[in-house]
């Protein structure tokens, strides 16, 4: 048996000081060669960090960034570039536009939890030349190649990466990415022409996440299209009825549960989704690798409200048998109320917003801004505060004409009933009242009112107060100053908070509180006054009109 401090190395013996030395140093060049190649393989697929990407300006007015995003394998880096692309307006000059337009996908989603850092990286290229030659490279990348690196959400990298397709390059809007947020002027501006975005997209995505489990998340897309068919709806609930505790009955029960489930989505309790779904012509919903039109979609969860009362009586109440039904944490459903599920909420309120063409087109809005932000849509949330105002400017009817909410297609629907519109007039010409609302539908483009146009340099007070001061004159009544409406100052912006006046009311004393209370039974007592467009049934002033004076930050 040999002593191992005896042991020779190449007829050497290490236990000689010398030799000792001379170990440790070959030991530790072999050591630090090791890590010099773990930090190469590290590095051909990591670049050594580079600056945040820096955008370009453009002309926000004109243009807008559109996100090429280059084809790439399952699990690989995201790369992209940004292209400036001019919106599709009728008359632009030379001297507006320096970009052609870039026929692209619109992205709507949730942008995610307030209290979450972007934290995943893409690689942004200098410009779509620059990929032929980051391509070429292999492992071994060019930095020159890229402009910068970005960070973004969790939400947003799910989606990309299931819009990225292994041949082709993708060309999205996806406004986290394609927007400056750090520049409020730019910010401005491309809000106020955000129905153009939507509205030019030639298609819109619409990210619900990624599932829990694929499998079960293609079940409830084809539970959805089965029960288009109303006859199928009425068999899911005869064979639930039956409670015979098989495999189709277990199924039945599972379709239904996630299809709840589903339909309590983030996504859908976004106020930005409102006009964003409004405006968009061919709008998909999609989760995981899931995908159906919307108005499929909305049909089947209009079906299913239908059936809900039952379903939840005969699906999600206990049973005899508890071997038949679900799990026990599944009984909560019991307690949801229709108006919780924000699928349903949406579906309504959308429904009740517009009057459309068989194509799609807005022919006319029918809620006014008031009644919008005020009463309609208090379940919906913004993550800027500001956005409770700004997100639904498109949308409402005492906007209408504005030079905002005008785009390629309005004008071309003027053209189009011109001639009818003549017609009407000369054969009901004794009819002026007629012919008056006619026009007013169709009237020429107006300057949106300083007070309630998007404008974020704005601290929240101003803002509601701006708000408030246009529905007092718009509507010749005090009544918003009974309504609960006004977003809470968000506790992460230092820039936000601000002491709110005693006569803006919180959302938070609204009957079902705010929208993180939307999903609950009611809070407090309702408003004393009417949040609907119908006029009120008396008036204390008579025809004598409001006289106020707020005090402003700014």
């Amino acid at each position: 048996m040999h002593d191992p401090d005896s042991l020779n190395i190449a007829g050497t013996n290490i236990f000689d000081p010398e030799n000792q030395q001379a170990e440790r140093e070959h030991r530790a060049a072999i050591a630090a060669r090791w890590q010099v190649k773990k930090v190469l393989i590290h590095l051909s697929d990591n670049p050594p960090l580079k600056d945040p990407y820096a955008y370009k300006d453009i002309k926000p007015n004109h243009e807008i960034r559109v996100l090429k995003l280059y084809a790439g394998a399952p699990g690989s880096k995201l790369v992209c570039c940004l292209i400036p692309s001019s919106f599709q307006s009728p008359g632009s000059s030379a001297g507006e536009v320096d970009n052609p337009h870039i026929p692209y996908d619109a992205l709507s989603y949730y942008w995610g939890d307030a209290h979450e850092k972007p934290s995943h990286e893409i690689y942004v290229l200098n410009d779509d030349n620059a990929h032929s030659g980051w391509s070429k490279k292999g492992k071994n990348k060019n930095l020159a190649l890229m402009a910068g690196r970005m960070l973004i959400r969790t939400n947003l990298k799910d989606a990309l990466e299931q819009l990225r397709s292994e041949q082709d390059h993708v060309l999205i809007w996806a406004d986290a990415v394609c927007i400056n947020q750090e520049n409020i002027k730019e910010r401005t501006a491309q809000v106020a022409r955000m129905h153009d975005v939507y509205s030019q997209a030639k298609k819109v995505h619409i990210w619900l996440g990624n599932p829990k489990d694929e499998i079960e998340n293609k079940n409830v897309f084809n539970f959805l299209r089965t029960i288009l068919d109303l006859k199928e709806l009425d068999r899911v609930v005869e064979r639930l009825e039956q409670k015979s505790g098989n495999s189709s009955d277990k199924s039945d029960r599972q379709n239904c549960k996630s299809a709840i489930e589903l339909m309590q989505a983030k996504w859908f309790s976004r106020r930005w989704v409102i006009q964003e779904l409004a405006l968009a012509t061919n709008a998909h919903v999609r989760r995981g690798k899931q995908e159906m039109p919307w108005s499929d979609f909305a049909d089947a969860i209009a079906l299913f409200m239908t059936k809900y009362d039952q379903i939840k009586r005969l699906a999600f109440r206990g049973t005899i048998d508890y071997s038949t039904s679900l799990v026990p944490g599944d009984h909560h459903i019991n307690s949801l109320e229709a108006k919780a599920l924000g699928a349903y909420a949406l579906v309504t309120v959308t429904n009740d917003l517009f009057r459309k063409s068989n194509q799609g087109i807005i022919l006319q809005r029918l809620l006014s801004l008031e009644v919008l932000v005020s009463s309609m849509l208090l379940a919906f949330e913004a993550t800027d505060p500001k956005d409770t105002v700004f997100a639904v400017l498109q949308i409402a009817k005492d906007l209408q004409g504005s030079d905002q909410s005008y785009s390629k297609r309005s004008w071309g629907l003027i053209f189009d009933l011109v001639p009818i519109i003549l017609f009407m007039m000369w054969t009901i010409s004794n009819r002026v009242s007629n012919t008056n609302a006619v026009a007013s539908e169709l009237a020429l483009p107006k300057t949106l009112d300083k007070r309630i146009e998007a404008n974020y340099r704005k601290c929240l007070a101003d803002v509601c107060a701006d708000f408030i001061e246009y529905c007092i004159e718009s509507s010749n009544s005090l009544d918003i100053l009974c309504r609960h409406w006004a977003p809470v100052p968000s506790s992460l912006s230092q820039s936000m908070i601000v002491e709110m006046p005693s006569w803006i009311l919180p959302i938070t004393g609204n009957a079902f509180g705010g929208p993180s209370q939307s999903q609950r039974s009611r809070v407090n007592g309702d408003s004393f006054v009417r949040g609907t467009e119908r006029g009120s049934h008396y008036s204390a002033s008579g025809s004598i009109p409001p006289s106020y004076k707020f005090g402003k930050t700014n």
